[in-house]
């Protein structure tokens, strides 16, 4: 049977998952209910009007071998997109495909596996406006539409528009939707259990931008998503997930370029050599998470108003164009207030009475990062190399209250055992690097490599029962052989190749 302990790592897996995390940000979240493609409207500001963009992405996010137990997450892309643009219009496709890989065993029992994939395969025609000036109605002076309609495990299309106002300001509004099907097998004591996870998203983002004056410019910008499924039921087993999100944010820039995805740090004005440049960003994610599970039409588990919230603020100054110094703070909290409980093995009417059942009482979790950092730009006619480096500061606060049910007069009376769990980090540092280099191998040319490396250190020894997969069984610590122990991950790369056309 799961440990008390074990069934805790349930309910913290699943809030932990849904929100980039520090130095490691995992992208489960983004695949489990799906990623955001990039906005067609701001990389046109960045690519060739005409161009071909090729990329190879692979991320290593986890790997942990201990003995007998495994952890092993890592991620794979590959996109390729096409554009061909004149005076008045653009066309162009667009072919995607992401696969996250999940391995588990020996983690919770002696005999658990679990093995996981998210697959999402796109195909979409681009369709759109190129960026007109002009005089049009109150007042704007630029406007551009875009669309990309086509098939993400169903049906999938993104609507973008810009409208400017000259040198006042301008707004940027986009809404889509797309649907990602995310599946796991989970097998304990030869036992499998499929669980089929079904998403359909909609989500909409609107920015607000004033145009730059005496080297000012801000930006605020807001995202509203849902996303919710209920698929037909697999071998008996069906879920029915909902994520509902909202972000707001804004950044005040002063003697700085335009930022675009592929920068570390901001870039001072080429003009501008007097005061150094500026930028403060703040930042506030919030996700409401539920999920019920059923089997044979039985609910079994009910995660119930999970609240995952996150906060980031940072200030980054330039002094040189060359150089660049940051620092900020960044928060992840969860919290539970709802009626969530999960029975362990719930396949018969008389698991109804016999199964362990768990129930997560109120909980409030916050990990918290402070970090600094520098960046260094280095340009050259045939190449840029853009490095940001940041050291980091790891704390945490609260307990996860677990409620275990235990017969007072079996099969009729029952109480609940409560049991609080401190909430412990095994790392309080991490250096992040992120690099990138840009080729430019011809004049039509460009070639693109870019990373992300994190070290976590400051471990501290934990004393306990010998670790996962031992089931709480195994011969005390001082006569238990050493078994060998290897942890590798946190490293991303990705490689982009554009030829202008």
């Amino acid at each position: 049977m799961v440990k008390t302990s074990r069934a805790i790592g349930l309910f913290l897996a699943l809030a932990l998952w849904c929100s980039p995390l520090l130095a490691f940000e995992i992208p489960v979240a983004a695949l489990f209910y799906g990623p955001s493609n990039p906005s067609l409207i701001e990389d046109l500001e960045i690519y060739p009007a005409s161009h071909l963009s090729l990329e190879f992405g692979y991320w290593d996010i986890y790997h942990e071998r201990d003995g007998e137990k495994l952890h092993d997450y890592s991620q794979a892309s590959v996109s390729l997109r096409g554009v061909r643009q004149n005076e008045r219009m653009f066309v162009g496709v667009r072919a995607e495909r992401n696969e996250l890989t999940i391995e588990q065993q020996n983690v919770y029992t002696d005999a658990d596996r679990m093995s996981g994939r998210v697959e999402i395969g796109e195909g979409a025609i681009l369709l759109g406006t190129a960026r007109r000036n002009g005089e049009f109605a109150v007042g704007v002076r630029e406007f551009q539409a875009t669309a990309s309609v086509g098939y993400r495990d169903g049906f999938a299309c993104d609507l973008e528009a810009l409208v400017g106002w000259g040198r006042v300001a301008t707004v940027h509004l986009r809404a889509e939707t797309f649907e990602t099907n995310f599946d796991v097998e989970q097998e304990i004591v030869g036992f499998g259990f499929p669980f089929h996870f079904p998403y359909r998203t909609y989500r909409a983002y609107g920015r607000v931008e004033s145009v730059p004056r005496d080297r000012y410019r801000l930006r605020v910008w807001g995202t509203l998503g849902k996303s919710s499924g209920e698929g037909e039921p697999e071998s008996g087993f069906e879920n029915r997930p909902a994520v509902d999100e909202y972000s707001f944010g804004g950044r005040l820039d002063y003697g700085l370029e335009v930022h675009d995805r592929f920068q570390n740090t901001p870039r001072k004005l080429r003009s501008d050599s007097g005061f150094p440049g500026v930028r403060l960003t703040a930042l506030q994610e919030h996700a409401a998470v539920n999920l019920d599970m059923y089997f044979d039409g039985t609910r079994y588990l009910r995660l119930d108003d999970l609240q995952l919230a996150e906060t980031n603020v940072r200030l980054d100054v330039v002094p040189f164009r060359w150089g660049a110094v940051f620092g900020g703070w960044q928060r992840f909290r969860v919290e539970h207030n709802g009626d969530s409980f999960f029975d362990v093995w719930p396949f018969t009417i008389w698991d109804v009475f016999a199964a362990k059942r768990y129930r997560l009482g109120p909980s409030d979790v916050e990990l918290q990062a402070w970090y600094a950092g520098v960046g260094v730009l280095v340009e050259r006619r045939r190449y840029e190399i853009d490095v940001a480096g940041r050291f980091e500061w790891w704390e945490d606060t609260g307990v996860l209250n677990l409620l275990e049910r235990v017969d007072d007069l079996f099969p009729f009376f029952f109480h609940y055992e409560r049991t609080q769990n401190d909430v412990d980090l095994s790392a309080r540092y991490a250096v992040q690097v992120d690099p990138t280099f840009l080729f430019r191998a011809a004049t039509s040319i460009d070639l693109r490599l870019s990373g992300r490396i994190a070290f976590p250190f400051g471990s501290e020894e934990v004393e306990g029962d010998g670790g996962g997969g031992t089931g709480g069984g195994g011969p005390p610590p001082s006569t238990a052989p050493a078994s060998p122990r290897s942890v590798h991950g946190g490293v991303w790369g990705r490689l982009e190749l554009v030829i202008a056309l």
